[in-house]
């Protein structure tokens, strides 16, 4: 991300929880693993409405490590579209 010039050093990761469906509107994750296992703590169906994939195309977003340089740039374009089509609507399930 240094590359193209955006600063990433305060993002931080954790483990989803519960109370993620009560302080979040909607929840994106990375892949149909993920995926599955937020909808398997959604306890209603409107918790589960919103949860999605971050792409909306439906691709899962890959592992970058695993593709070298050019790994870290596909996934970044890739983050990038499915970014700017969430900002293009209005974020309803």
């Amino acid at each position: 991300m240094q590359a193209v010039g955006i600063d990433i050093s305060g993002q931080r990761s954790r483990k989803f929880s519960r109370a993620d469906f009560k302080k979040f509107d909607r929840i994106l994750v990375m892949d149909r693993s993920n995926l599955a296992d937020v909808l398997d703590v959604a306890r209603t169906e409107e918790e589960a409405a919103k949860v999605a994939l971050f792409d909306p195309t439906g691709d899962a977003v890959p592992d970058p490590y695993y593709g070298g340089d050019e790994g870290f740039a596909q996934v970044r374009e890739q983050v990038k579209r499915a970014a700017e089509a969430w900002l293009d609507t209005d974020f309803k399930a």
